[in-house]
C-alpha cells in the first residue's frame, strides 16, 4: 500500500502539479500519511486505554513526523527503489487501479478523519479543564 500510496503521489506531483521535484515531493506526501497515522493510533491508545490526553506533546507527534519521513525518504532512495515502484504500478490494468485507488481514498479519508478525531478530544478535553 505504501507503494501504490507513493506512486499516486508521484503521478500526482508530475501530471497535475507538475512539480519540478516530484521525487522529494512523493516522499513528503507519503510520510506525511504515514505520520499522521501513528499519530492517530499513538493518541486513540493514550485517549482510550491510559484515559488520558495530557500525553499530548508536540514534540512526540514532530518526531514521527520526522521518523517517517527518514524512514519514507530511506524507503525509497535506496537502491533507487522509487524506479521500481513506479515501473511496477505503470503499467497496471484498470481494473486494479480503480480498487487500488479507492483503497487510496478511503485511507486518506480515514488518515483525515482521525485527526479530526484527536482535535475534537483534545478540544472537549482542554475546554473541560477550563
Amino acid at each position: 500500500m505504501i507503494d501504490y500510496l507513493f506512486y499516486r503521489m508521484y503521478y500526482w506531483n508530475t501530471k497535475v502539479v507538475r512539480d519540478l521535484t516530484p521525487l522529494f515531493s512523493a516522499i513528503l506526501c507519503t510520510s506525511i500519511f504515514i505520520g499522521l497515522n501513528i499519530i492517530a493510533i499513538y493518541n486513540f491508545y493514550f485517549f482510550y486505554f491510559e484515559n488520558d490526553l495530557s500525553f499530548l506533546s508536540r514534540y512526540i507527534d514532530l518526531s514521527f513526523g520526522i521518523l517517517s519521513f527518514v524512514f519514507c525518504f530511506y524507503y525509497f532512495k535506496k537502491n533507487d527503489r522509487y524506479r521500481e515502484v513506479l515501473t511496477k504500478y505503470k503499467n497496471i490494468s484498470e481494473e486494479e487501479k480503480i480498487k487500488k485507488d479507492i483503497f487510496i481514498v478511503l485511507y486518506i479519508m480515514v488518515t483525515m478523519g482521525s485527526m479530526i478525531w484527536i482535535a475534537i478530544e483534545l478540544r472537549k478535553e482542554i475546554i473541560g479543564h477550563l
